[in-house]
């Protein structure tokens, strides 16, 4: 079976599981329509090019050049609202030559999707036990992340749902809730507790 096929196969997997979450999250249209542009000619060729089958061919394209083609587009299309990269603005360079990010709040249904796509993305490569695989995940990278104070506060509600371990990265006990199941104190913005506000979210919804 060519990688082409296999590649193809990879994303039907990952859409299907994708939807699944969604519907779990009450947007059952998001995952319909999830990553649809994967299929796309400009994005389809360069990640199957890349595809290994254990692993995104986005970070293969990048070991290899340097940089992804695939997820340059992806990123910036419409229907990748999901990444919270689409929600960013690059504005130059601080005082000690690193790029500085303004994020920008996402809106809840897309912070939503994002969680979706993380346990998606775990199911389609056959993680045994795929919420821990896919919190293990956010907690390597999240400290990569920029995001938005809000974003930050839903997003880690979402992520520790059904999580029964309050002593994870640590912290005994935290809360009872579980939203404290992640390290939230690497961060000064991570902290869910420090009455951050912004128009449009109901801070209670979750």
């Amino acid at each position: 079976m060519s990688k082409w096929l296999k590649h193809f196969i990879t994303i039907c997997k990952h859409k299907y599981y994708v939807f699944l979450e969604c519907c779990k999250l009450g947007i059952p249209l998001q995952g319909l329509i999830h990553d649809t542009h994967k299929l796309y000619p400009n994005q389809f060729i360069s990640s199957a090019k890349y595809w290994t089958g254990v692993g995104s061919p986005v970070e293969a394209e990048r070991k290899t050049i340097g940089y992804s083609l695939s997820w340059r587009y992806h990123k910036g299309h419409p229907l990748g609202k999901h990444h919270w990269q689409y929600w960013t603005d690059i504005d130059g360079w601080d005082s000690e030559g690193r790029p500085k990010i303004n994020p920008a709040p996402m809106p809840t249904k897309y912070i939503k999707e994002m969680v979706a796509d993380m346990f998606g993305a775990a199911r389609a490569y056959g993680a045994k036990d795929y919420k821990q695989s896919a919190r293990e995940y956010y907690q390597a990278k999240s400290r990569e992340w920029v995001l938005h104070p809000t974003t930050w506060r839903i997003f880690h509600k979402l992520m520790s749902r059904d999580c029964n371990d309050c002593s994870y990265d640590g912290i005994p006990d935290a809360c009872p809730d579980h939203s404290y199941c992640f390290d939230l104190m690497t961060k000064p913005h991570f902290h869910l507790k420090a009455g951050l506000k912004y128009e449009g979210y109901n801070q209670d919804e979750f």
